[in-house]
């Protein structure tokens, strides 16, 4: 970690460790990304599974030591302390099995054709193009465009009803990835949350242990531990389960953290913070 983001980071302590859970961290709704690879999820053969909260042991798991698929599908959500939102893929990977139709051939006109029998082949063949993915190669991120259209969209709609519901004000945290437009003054996504009137919560880089939702990124990567799947789908299917099965509860034991997490920043220099939680 660097200098200039310890810096960052005892100055957010600073900043917020006075404020309570009531007034000021109830209202944040925390969103992140994340990528969950399924060969590094089944690297045990065997192994204990349980909650790192808990040291209650749920479940003894026995696999096979061979992993059948590798690929990372890439996650975001949001939650905050009356409220879990719904997990988002995106770039999601073929099935290692699946073969890749090969792209049809601009059409070219033939001395036969008319020029609107011309016209209607090509809009046929433009129709049956795929639609590009709006989404950066080395599917680690997403453009501004996809994040602002397909996410920052969801993320404000559930803040709006939030605010409606409890009538209070509620703000957007996000970390500092290029595709959520906090490093510019101009792009999709700037606009969009200025249109929405909407306040963020700046969040320090290189930061995962100030954003609770990292610790529910943990609860779910361990209960994966020792799966095997075989299609991008039950690998989905899987991510979602075990979203499902976080409770509110678990949320909101993280979200309490932060006052205290606030405070450890101003005297530890701005290192890293872990408890027993995340």
């Amino acid at each position: 970690m660097s200098q200039k983001n310890r810096v960052e980071r005892v100055k957010y302590g600073q900043e917020h460790q006075g404020k309570t859970i009531c007034r000021f961290w109830k209202y944040i709704y925390f969103t992140d990304e994340a990528h969950f690879n399924s060969r590094d999820l089944a690297s045990k053969d065997e192994y204990m599974l349980r909650q790192p909260d808990s040291q209650e042991r749920l479940s003894h798991f026995n696999e096979a030591p061979q992993q059948v698929l590798n690929i990372t599908l890439h996650v975001t959500a949001g939650v905050c302390y009356d409220h879990k939102g719904e997990v988002t893929f995106y770039n999601d990977p073929m099935d290692p099995g699946e073969v890749k139709q090969r792209k049809a051939p601009y059409p070219h006109k033939s001395s036969v054709e008319t020029e609107a029998q011309y016209r209607e082949k090509v809009d046929d063949w433009r129709a049956s193009q795929p639609h590009p993915l709006e989404v950066k190669g080395g599917g680690n991120s997403m453009t501004q465009k996809h994040y602002a259209e397909h996410i920052l969209l969801k993320h404000i709609e559930i803040i709006k009803r939030l605010e409606e519901r409890h009538k209070h004000h509620y703000i957007l945290q996000e970390d500092n990835d290029n595709s959520h437009g906090t490093r510019s003054l101009q792009n999709p996504c700037r606009r969009l949350k200025i249109n929405a009137n909407l306040e963020l919560l700046l969040h320090p880089a290189q930061s995962p242990d100030l954003n609770l939702i990292e610790g529910i990124w943990q609860i779910i990567k361990q209960r994966l531990r020792g799966g095997r799947w075989t299609t991008v789908t039950e690998f989905k299917e899987a991510i979602l389960r075990e979203w499902r099965h976080v409770t509110q509860d678990k949320i909101r034991r993280r979200i309490r953290e932060m006052p205290w997490r606030c405070r450890k920043l101003c005297i530890n220099n701005g290192d890293r913070i872990q408890s027993n939680l995340w």
